[in-house]
């Protein structure tokens, strides 16, 4: 299908425009990332998505989100009432993992159909398909494009039917939203950038932690005794994360030390706690995947003595991870230290000494050690750390606006006004 007949498909199908509000600015964002092996990625687990959509809502744009995921997280309180959410009804996995010869109409439809989006200010797209689609709406409105990058395209192997037309929408694309500096090279060679690294902003995947962070008893809510210190492995449970490893390495912790392994699904955790029930040490190993929103979350973290950030190197998508890295910025904006992986684009843990980076799983008893011996020091440095933070999200969001400066204003009006 060429790009040329996409405007013959929107008149092809008969669809309309939708409705629309003059009175403030429309933003079309388009959410649909790539699905994990085991589980779909919410948009909840993405900061630095959260992120961008806030800051257009507060610049007084009215924001269209299209969704792929199911309903299941109640994203009202997190969003002010101009961001609308606009859950798509076709299954995300049949992008992914059914047969192309089965989905021959499907791209067809799904290009027809925001080609009919012809309304909007600017477009963002998130994923190889969110791209694809944000380009579509770009091209219907005959506005700006910005996209957002989590995952390099060769992370989905060489046969994806959906790289070359993220290629064509990074091309098109006025900016490109990286949650990483460190990604940018590489990203731009894959994506046949490298002659355009300016057009690359770093939006860091930092959570927005509210304070004061509530307080609960967590060693009484979890069933862990009061004198043990919690080390939490938080985020999808799999092999990517050194799971095998860190539960090896537990019998090697000091004595008042525990592992807690959260993940966001119960069926996953029995199923991968099950496959690793021979590395489990009762008293020393603890499970839970009881849902929690954000706040609750981050008063877990808070709560905990450390957060693990391992991650088993698959590769630059992973070895770039920088900080991209979701459940590292957590815990260092909840005040906790992290045990990280020996990555270059992780050498920032070592450098704002927010936690201890470690070569081989032998290292891991002794980097609890330290962060135990030293823990107040710890914190302080990542609260001091999470001021920071603050600061340079607004620089990245003035950098964003200064690259869209010549096609869409997104200063805050009300703000200007008063």
């Amino acid at each position: 299908m060429s790009i040329a007949g996409l405007g013959t498909l929107w008149h092809a199908f008969g669809l309309h425009r939708m409705p629309i509000d003059m009175n403030r600015r429309r933003i079309a964002f388009v959410y649909a990332p790539a699905d994990h092996p085991n589980e779909p990625v919410p948009l909840e687990a993405m900061p630095f998505a959260i992120n961008t959509i806030m800051r257009l809502a507060r610049a007084d744009c009215k924001v269209d989100v299209f969704l792929w995921e199911q309903p299941l997280v109640d994203y009202r309180e997190r969003f002010p009432p101009n961001v609308r959410l606009r859950y798509q009804v076709t299954p995300k996995r049949i992008f992914y993992r059914t047969r192309p010869a089965n989905l021959r109409h499907h791209p067809i439809r799904l290009t027809a159909t925001f080609m009919s989006c012809t309304n909007y200010e600017c477009a963002f797209g998130l994923g190889q398909l969110g791209s694809y689609l944000g380009a579509v709406i770009s091209l219907a409105s005959r506005c700006p494009l910005v996209l957002l990058n989590d995952e390099f395209p060769s992370h989905f192997g060489p046969n994806s039917r959906w790289a070359p037309l993220e290629r064509w929408a990074a091309k098109r694309a006025n900016a490109i939203i990286v949650p990483s500096a460190d990604r940018i090279p590489d990203l731009a060679k894959e994506l046949q950038l490298s002659d355009q690294r300016k057009k690359f902003v770093e939006f860091r995947n930092t959570p927005k932690v509210s304070r004061p962070l509530e307080e609960r008893d967590w060693h009484a809510l979890l069933g862990i005794p009061s004198d043990k210190r919690i080390f939490l492995n938080a985020g999808t449970l799999g092999e990517w994360g050194q799971l095998p490893e860190i539960l090896s390495s537990t019998v090697h912790w000091p004595s008042d030390a525990v592992l807690l392994l959260h993940s966001r699904t119960p069926e996953q955790e029995g199923v991968y706690r099950q496959q690793l029930s021979h590395l489990h040490v009762p008293g020393r190993v603890f499970w839970t995947s009881a849902p929690l929103s954000e706040k609750v979350l981050n008063s877990l973290v808070a709560h905990c003595n450390g957060s693990f950030a391992l991650y088993r190197n698959a590769g630059p998508n992973i070895s770039l991870i920088g900080t991209g890295s979701g459940k590292l910025m957590r815990s260092v904006m909840c005040g906790s230290p992290v045990i990280a992986s020996n990555f270059d684009s992780l050498r920032f843990v070592s450098r704002e000494g927010i936690g201890v980076q470690v070569c081989h799983p032998s290292e891991i008893p002794a980097a609890i050690q330290e962060l135990i011996r030293n823990e107040q020091a710890y914190r302080e440095k990542c609260l001091s750390f999470a001021t920071q933070e603050v600061l340079r999200e607004q620089q990245s969001w003035e950098a964003l606006v200064s690259a869209l400066s010549s096609k869409i204003d997104l200063h805050n009006h009300k703000t200007t006004q008063n």
